[in-house]
């Protein structure tokens, strides 16, 4: 497995050292380097990233800061932080929003490839637990999603549209509550027939439900859901 980086740091030698490093490491992908973590924010929300190596101390944007930020909004969480600083008071502030490793700078490659096996074992064991999930037993008609203990049996023409939830999805239908199953927005993708696209990395649509479109925006109901920019080619591609 490959694992998608970025580098967020304000100190430009720091910030190519990162650069060096990912790039020396056989599993890791170098795909963006910033110096103000504003600028990231496109990548991270639009693009597959994995990981983020994140300063802490930047005059733009703490980097403590930023990660509450991101991690409050995203709905995937299939990124991880591993913050870089020269500043060890900030390790419990490091784990407290989640970070997955914590690196004291003068960075050194040792550990580094630490921090980064440890990455990769992480993601590793997602795949996993993902790929031995029962996926959804599926008709021309209806999926059974897995509802707790249980699966529920959901009408394919009852499908607005689909939510990622972190590890779940969220099911919207015309005539009922929402239905929350344990798999990600990927899984289902896989699983749906035709007349459902993908529309962004947080929703799928049913394309019978569509009340219109605009070069940015899919409105379904009253309810306006963005089209992210590397799906609008395939958006239109599919509606045309």
């Amino acid at each position: 497995m490959i694992l998608n980086c970025i580098a967020i740091d304000d100190e430009p030698l720091s910030l190519s050292l990162i650069k060096k490093f990912i790039l020396e490491t056989p599993f890791l992908n170098f795909v963006g380097e910033y110096t103000n973590p504003l600028e990231a924010l496109h990548q991270i929300k639009n693009e597959k990233v994995h990981l983020i190596f994140l300063d802490i101390e930047m005059p733009q944007l703490n980097g403590l800061d930023f990660a509450k930020m991101i991690m409050s909004k995203d709905n995937s969480h299939e990124y991880r932080i591993i913050f870089t600083t020269a500043y060890n008071q900030f390790a419990v502030d490091g784990y407290k929003v989640d970070a997955l490793y914590y690196l004291l700078k003068p960075l050194n490659y040792h550990d580094f490839l630490s921090a980064s096996l440890k990455a990769w074992s992480y993601f590793d064991e997602i795949n996993k637990k993902m790929s031995t999930l029962q996926k959804p037993a599926i008709s021309s008609d209806y999926i059974f999603l897995r509802v707790g203990y249980a699966h529920v049996k959901v009408n394919l023409s009852e499908i607005i549209y689909i939510e990622s939830d972190k590890d779940y999805v969220k099911v919207f239908l015309q005539n009922a509550e929402p239905v929350t199953a344990l798999m990600n927005l990927k899984t289902i993708e896989q699983i749906l027939p035709k007349s459902f696209i993908r529309i962004n990395r947080s929703f799928i649509v049913s394309i019978n439900k569509i009340k219109s479109i605009s070069k940015t925006h899919i409105v379904i109901g009253n309810t306006p859901l963005n089209i992210g920019e590397q799906y609008k080619e395939e958006v239109y591609k599919i509606l045309k």
